[in-house]
């Protein structure tokens, strides 16, 4: 008796599905087309600052104001930019720190700093290798891949065309 009761439940909703199909079909052969709308004209938006969004997907990555970057947090070093004796920067507040990371990626796309011997013809990728090199454990194109991904560029792009 119970195995009967489950057959005709089945089959009830076999009969309601195949009625809610047909109800379907039915309204889509009823739609009316629908007139084109016309385009509006594009938004022309102003060059974007690449620097900043560039910083702020370091200061990311870097995990920043979390609990497992605690040192460069304390240090207000967005970027955890090492000094040359290998230690962390410190600075005396996080706008100071965020400056001195929107001057560093500034100086390595104009060709002024000494860490990126192609300058501007530096790759995102190839900056990566550079600024957080495997060899310290690092990741380097994850690394490109996360902030191409917020700059919306590839992890080709030539970084001269940040500035």
């Amino acid at each position: 008796a119970a195995l009967q009761e489950k057959i005709s439940i089945l089959i009830q909703i076999k009969m309601l599905l195949e009625k809610v199909i047909s109800l379907f079909i039915q309204k889509k052969e009823l739609e009316l087309p629908i007139e084109p709308i016309e385009e509006p004209e594009p938004i022309i938006e102003p060059p974007k600052n690449y620097i900043e969004l560039w910083a702020k997907a370091i200061e990311t990555m870097e995990g920043y104001g979390t609990p497992k970057a605690k040192t460069i947090t304390e240090n207000f070093n967005p970027g955890a930019i090492k000094g040359k004796d290998g230690k962390f920067l410190k600075f005396n507040s996080y706008s100071n720190g965020f400056a001195y990371l929107c001057g560093y990626l500034t100086r390595a796309c104009k060709g002024e700093h000494p860490a990126y011997l192609k300058g501007g013809e530096t790759t995102l990728l190839e900056f990566f290798e550079i600024y957080s090199p495997s060899k310290d454990g690092n990741y380097p194109r994850n690394y490109a891949n996360f902030v191409g991904l917020k700059l919306k560029v590839g992890i080709d792009t030539k970084i001269k065309t940040f500035i």
